[in-house]
């Protein structure tokens, strides 16, 4: 299957696109509890981690790892192979990877283990998705994945998810959408350090006339904190999930205990 999606990749890169941006938010936790994955840890480790019961993280740091370094393995298969065929088309094609703006725990525990791709050169940078997932820690971590982008020379891209700016069935904003905390959630990142923003479903986003003067903008980091500070915010409530990953998940459909989300268990 990793071959598979190689080669998929590479006709991509053949036609001529500019770069490759892998979307790792669909769906994480990319590896679970296959037995392809379990057997193998069990002959190494002589421990079933379908047994681990605890709400410590570190408890699953093994596990969590051992997952996370097969995906690596897949994209330095990835790497190589598309810097082959760059020197053959004669232009470069980047790899971008979209991934979760999660705690450093949860990305291992999701199988994205940004540090490591960073640091062998495996990507040329990271686009962020706002997708609070996992009721254990629901945060948003700009600083350390633009800390971590930067300190290996690779850009890191903030980003604007879909939910609450648009609804389904409607091209009318009915009032879910304000734009003061868009351009706030904007300034956050700016603030963090991200290199740009960006949108995503941007095909229908585009297409919403009330959307068009907020998102012509977005860009604009001056215009961005003015407008952040200056507009009056709305009276949504604290959890209100506008700007989020369109598979926003509130409080979670994972967890590290089985007791409270059952096969969503990390």
């Amino acid at each position: 299957m990793q071959q598979e999606r190689i080669d998929i990749l590479l006709e991509i890169q053949r036609i001529g696109v500019d770069g490759l941006v892998l979307d790792f938010c669909r769906q994480i936790p990319i590896l679970m509890y296959h037995p392809a994955l379990v057997d193998p840890f069990i002959a190494k480790h002589s421990v079933d981690p379908r047994k681990i019961q605890s709400r410590n993280p570190d408890d699953f740091q093994q596990w969590f790892q051992y997952r996370a370094d097969i995906l690596t393995g897949f994209m330095k298969k990835l790497r190589q192979a598309v810097q082959k065929q760059e020197k053959m088309l004669g232009y470069a094609c980047p790899i971008i990877t979209r991934v979760p703006d999660n705690a450093p725990w949860l990305m291992i525990a999701f199988g994205l283990d940004i540090e490591r791709w960073c640091a062998k050169d495996l990507i040329d940078g990271l686009m962020l998705s706002p997708f609070p997932l996992c009721r254990d820690d629901p945060g948003h971590y700009h600083a350390y994945h633009v800390e971590v982008a930067h300190r290996h020379n690779k850009i890191c891209i903030g980003g604007i998810g879909s939910k609450k700016l648009i609804e389904s069935g409607t091209q009318q904003n009915t009032g879910f959408f304000d734009p003061q905390p868009v351009y706030n959630w904007a300034k956050k990142q700016y603030q963090a350090g991200v290199d740009a923003i960006s949108l995503y479903q941007s095909e229908t986003l585009v297409r919403m006339d009330y959307l068009k003067e907020t998102l012509t903008v977005i860009g604009d980091q001056k215009l961005v904190a003015q407008r952040a500070k200056t507009m009056p915010e709305p009276d949504f409530p604290s959890d209100y999930p506008i700007c989020m990953d369109w598979h926003t998940n509130v409080p979670g459909q994972h967890s590290i205990d089985v007791s409270q989300v059952g096969d969503g268990a990390l």
